[in-house]
């Protein structure tokens, strides 16, 4: 037998690593593999690694989660901030308090990365799209209209209607 042999097995019965023993030994994880399939020891070292492993992956986790929260609750705090700021410099602005009381009203507050709106009133949809351009800041072109037509209407009429009522082009059905 190899005396690289015999230490693999040795380094392998003390539990250690296949990639610990290659890194040691410099052999390819193949051949430690070869060697290792049909032994019995391997397998119980082979759970017993996967377990501290998995034990030290799970802690590692944790960590992160932890620091990813306490990241998120900065940003959330920073957000706070600046949304107070913003309200206090908004505050006497007509289209200001009418886009954050119309989303307030009408909005749905359910969807996640999106903002919708919900109203029949050419009005109050011009006026929310001007609060999303003017204070959101988001482009015009970016906007989109959903639109119920119900079987009795004509599609293209109605696209017509509030492509020319809004100044937006596109729809969803």
């Amino acid at each position: 037998m190899r005396t690289d042999k015999e230490l693999a097995f040795t380094l392998r019965k003390q539990g250690k690593s296949y990639k610990q023993i290659k890194k040691q030994l410099g052999m390819s994880l193949s051949t430690l593999t070869n060697w290792f399939q049909n032994v019995d020891f391997s397998e119980e070292i082979k759970r017993s690694i996967t377990a501290q492993a998995q034990t030290k992956s799970t802690a590692r986790l944790v960590v992160l989660n932890k620091a990813r929260g306490d990241i998120l609750q900065a940003h959330y705090a920073q957000a706070d901030i600046e949304a107070a700021e913003e309200l206090n410099q908004n505050i006497y602005n007509p289209l200001f308090i009418s886009g954050v009381t119309a989303y307030w009203g009408e909005g749905d507050k359910l969807t996640r990365n999106q903002v919708r709106l919900a109203n029949t009133d050419p009005q109050m949809i011009n006026l929310f799209i001007n609060f999303l351009v003017i204070f959101c800041h988001i482009p015009k072109d970016k906007l989109r209209l959903a639109l119920h037509i119900y079987e009795d209407l004509d599609d293209l009429e109605c696209r017509n209607y509030w492509s020319k009522t809004t100044g937006l082009e596109h729809f969803h059905k």
